[in-house]
């Protein structure tokens, strides 16, 4: 469960930061 919701977390993050 921690896993994919990290990946969401991050991609979503590295979308704002660009």
């Amino acid at each position: 469960k921690i896993g994919p919701t990290m990946r969401v977390l991050t991609q979503d993050l590295r979308q704002n930061i660009e």
